[in-house]
């Protein structure tokens, strides 16, 4: 006979009793087991939940800061890094891009005004960006979010797999599990005429069937990002000196001009 204990007493196995008793032990490992899988899963939602708090695409300046009023993270100067983040999985092989567009909003009617900048190696002149509101050319562009349409460049890279950081919101500047994949672009905007700017966007795009190009993803408006404004006058290239030389000359050549002048009456 197999007995189970129950209260401080043996019952035979095979009575309603103990049957009951056998019952009870069940319910309470099922009760168990279901409470750590409750817990698992709870732990296991709070990091997917932050994970994906974190919009796909971000735009940092680690430098600047975040102006809560515009949501957008400033630069505190004309030199800085301006970092593109992705959240999700990477294709290598994606071209993503950053518009670097002149704030504020220039009228296509109105000449670009003077200077340039610089996107990594690469420098722009102002006078030959395109007008609009980007993408380039496409059917579908990024709203236009109180910036567009003016003139603006576009920066093309790809994301690198090697290259990444600890998963983290620009916005609010909290953490999550993971990692986010980042992609450094150095800026220069002190060639810039003095009261501009430049915001960036960052965005991908999408081929159609038709094969016209339109957005994709972009990074929320409240995960941009604008350089401060430039408050130094555009570089001349030493014009500004070569004039003030050939000026001074002018008054040295006059008085000579004059003596030479004098010196052949007195001939006379």
């Amino acid at each position: 006979m197999v007995c189970v204990l129950f209260g401080g007493r043996w019952l035979s196995r095979g009575t309603q009793a103990a049957n009951n008793v056998l019952k009870v032990e069940l319910k309470a490992k099922e009760i168990v087991n279901l409470h750590k899988i409750m817990v698992g899963g709870c732990v296991l939602l709070m990091n997917v939940g932050a994970c994906f708090a974190i919009p796909t695409l971000q735009l940092d300046i680690p430098s600047g800061s975040y102006d809560p009023t515009t949501q957008t993270t400033f630069s505190t100067g004309s030199h800085f890094d301006l970092v593109a983040l992705l959240n999700g999985p990477l294709d290598p092989s994606r071209t993503y891009y950053i518009s670097a567009a002149i704030e504020p909003m220039v009228a296509q009617n109105d000449p670009p005004p003077n200077g340039s900048f610089q996107l990594g190696s690469t420098v722009y002149s102002v006078a030959n960006l395109t007008f609009g509101t980007p993408p380039a050319n496409a059917a579908k562009t990024l709203p236009t979010h109180g910036e567009f349409p003016t003139y603006f460049a576009e920066y093309a890279f790809n994301f690198d797999p090697n290259s990444t950081v600890p998963a983290y919101d620009v916005q609010d500047g909290t953490t999550a599990a993971g990692t986010l994949f980042a992609y450094n672009l150095s800026v220069d905007t002190s060639p810039l005429l003095a009261g501009y700017s430049l915001h960036f966007d960052l965005y991908d795009i999408k081929t159609n069937s038709d094969g016209s190009v339109e957005i994709d993803e972009f990074a929320p408006f409240s995960h941009d990002a604008q350089s401060g404004t430039n408050t130094s006058s555009v570089p001349d290239n030493g014009a500004t000196w070569l004039l003030l030389a050939v000026a001074l000359g002018g008054l040295v050549f006059v008085p000579k001009m004059r003596l030479a002048r004098i010196q052949n009456r007195n001939k006379r």
